[in-house]
């Protein structure tokens, strides 16, 4: 089937400039580890370990999570760009139906991914369990996606539970000789939360709570990638949803991070989310019980993803 990826040769149109930036090749590169992965592998960051890696086939598992999914959220896709000596930040808007996700820049759109697609994740990246984050196994992965005339170094960090998958990937183009402009030092940053979602509101007495992990990344030459913990609460008589990551670290060097929150969000049809940019979060509930949730973030240049479970 043809990829996302497949397609980077032609991208040599204009989009207008973002700061001098003549061609959307890294509309066609993100979202690139939805379909096709990595390429030939690799390995990704050193990571802080909180007990040895477990030995499991963690592609297996992530692609059967994405064989039964039916519903995808991803964040606004996060770039970053050479101009003058200086990275200047813009972002690709990105737009979600039920099994569908479209990024757009300047109102076009560039890139689109629906679950259907998810099936073609490569079996080749290099997968490796490195941590757990109350009960939610968390992996990292990367490698090089390699095309005619253009490299693109990424790195994943994600996490999965019984019904859904989350993830988020940084990725940056290390070598360009294509048509239509260098874009060599660019950097892009996105999260994604996929699985079976149940698109009600659940039905429970008094307060749950769900526990799980979540990851982040900054977009950046500097490749910052964190992981946490998740904890989500509803308060079934509001039908509102607290939602609170903590115990943050440096996925490479262990360094605390501030804790992340947002309180009161409404609840409606199994969905909770806040719309501003910069400061956002989307989630969902998943599992025929409304066993889990998961969703998307992004907070102060960091884009993530959560999961969680009951």
């Amino acid at each position: 089937m043809k990829t996302l990826t497949s397609v980077v040769p032609n991208v040599v149109r204009s989009v207008g400039p973002p700061h001098g930036l003549k061609r959307h090749v890294v509309a066609c590169i993100i979202m690139a580890g939805l379909l096709a992965g990595c390429g030939g592998g690799g390995s990704g960051s050193a990571m802080v370990v909180d007990a040895p890696p477990m030995v499991d086939n963690v592609q297996a598992t992530i692609s059967q999570i994405a064989g039964s999914a039916d519903s995808i959220l991803a964040s606004d896709v996060l770039t970053s760009v050479a101009v003058g000596g200086q990275m200047m930040p813009f972002r690709f808007n990105t737009s979600c139906a039920t099994d569908s996700c479209t990024a757009s820049y300047n109102g076009v759109e560039h890139v689109r991914v629906s679950v259907s697609d998810l099936d073609a994740l490569d079996p080749n990246i290099d997968w490796q369990r490195i941590a757990v984050q109350q009960g939610v196994s968390i992996a990292e992965g990367g490698g090089e996606l390699t095309e005619p005339g253009i490299s693109v170094d990424v790195t994943l960090l994600g996490g999965w539970l019984d019904h859904n998958f989350f993830a988020v990937q940084l990725e940056g183009v290390t070598h360009d000789t294509s048509d239509g402009g260098d874009v060599a030092g660019l950097e892009a940053g996105y999260a994604y939360s996929i699985g079976n979602a149940t698109g009600t509101n659940p039905a429970l007495s008094g307060n749950a709570t769900w526990r799980g992990g979540m990851v982040g990344g900054s977009v950046g030459s500097d490749r910052s990638l964190v992981r946490g913990d998740a904890t989500l609460t509803l308060d079934m008589a509001q039908m509102a949803m607290d939602v609170a990551f903590t115990n943050i670290r440096d996925a490479g060097t262990g360094q605390s991070r501030a804790d992340m929150m947002w309180g009161g969000l409404a609840v409606t049809n199994g969905t909770f989310e806040t719309d501003s940019e910069g400061d956002s979060i989307q989630g969902q509930f998943y599992g025929p019980n409304h066993e889990e949730v998961g969703g998307i973030f992004e907070h102060d240049r960091f884009v993530g993803a959560f999961g969680a479970g009951r």
